[in-house]
Formats: structure tokens, sequence, C-alpha cells
């Protein structure tokens, strides 16, 4: 079932240019083959991390890490598990859910045995962010560090 979306557990690098966000300036981050028009093509230019945007939930805690390539495709994903706040993961849950692929429960385990990081192809950001109460704040962009 997770496999029809783009859930990418991943294990925690220690590296990025944004806090403790998995994926730096520059890396590759390729969009789900159905979302690609003939299916998966190999890495291009168009999949690089061009600005990473913090994702805040109220009161202002940074719940997870909005990725933007250079081709326009977003991506959300989650703090490592030392640095996620008590309130986060409700609404990591939410954002990970929201098309009913993946069960809280599954989202969780991802979540519990991958030190937190997990990162999932979001297109609607624009519209799914403000409904949940969510609101992103520029954090690094290609050859910046915070």
């Amino acid at each position: 079932m997770l496999t029809a979306i783009l859930v990418a557990a991943l294990v925690s690098s220690g590296q990025g240019h944004c806090l403790d966000s998995y994926l730096a300036g520059g890396m590759h981050q390729q969009r789900p083959a159905r979302e690609i028009r003939g299916g998966r093509v190999p890495s291009t230019a168009g999949d690089t991390v061009t600005r990473i945007d913090r994702v805040i939930a109220p009161p202002g805690d940074t719940i997870g890490f909005l990725y933007t390539t250079a081709d326009g495709g977003r991506f959300f994903g989650t703090r490592t598990r030392a640095h996620e706040p008590a309130a986060g993961r409700p609404y990591v849950r939410r954002i990970f859910v929201r098309d009913g692929l993946a069960t809280p429960a599954q989202v969780d385990n991802i979540l519990a045995n991958q030190d937190g990081n997990a990162i999932i192809y979001v297109p609607n950001e624009a519209r799914l962010f403000p409904r949940l109460g969510l609101s992103t704040q520029a954090c690094a962009s290609s050859g910046t560090s915070t």
C-alpha cells in the first residue's frame, strides 16, 4: 500500500542545510513514477533540491521540512526523532495519510524504525498545509545553510 505513494523511509545521515533536515541543497529527490510522464526517469538537474522551508505547526514548532526541487516538485520531510516536537506527530500523521494511502499505524511504524526520517511527495501543499494550520518559513536555498 505504501508503495503507491512516495514514502522514502530514510536513515538519518546528520547532514542538511536546515536544522536537522535529511536532504540538503544540491541533493536529488525524484517525484513518484506516476507523477513523471513516461514513468521513472534517471535523476536530472530538475530533481535537485533548490530550497528548504521549515514547516511550522502551532504554537511555532518546526515539525518538518518542505523541499522544493528545480522542476517545482515539493516534498515534505519529517524531523529526526531527537528533534521531533511533542505536538508534531499528529500533524505529520495527517500529512502522510491525507489520501488514504497509508494508515496512521503504518506511518508510526516508518517513523519509529527510521529515526523519524521519512519523505513524501506533496503536490498540493499550498492547499493542504493551511487547512491543517501549518505555515512555512524559508530556511535554506542552494549554497546557503542555517
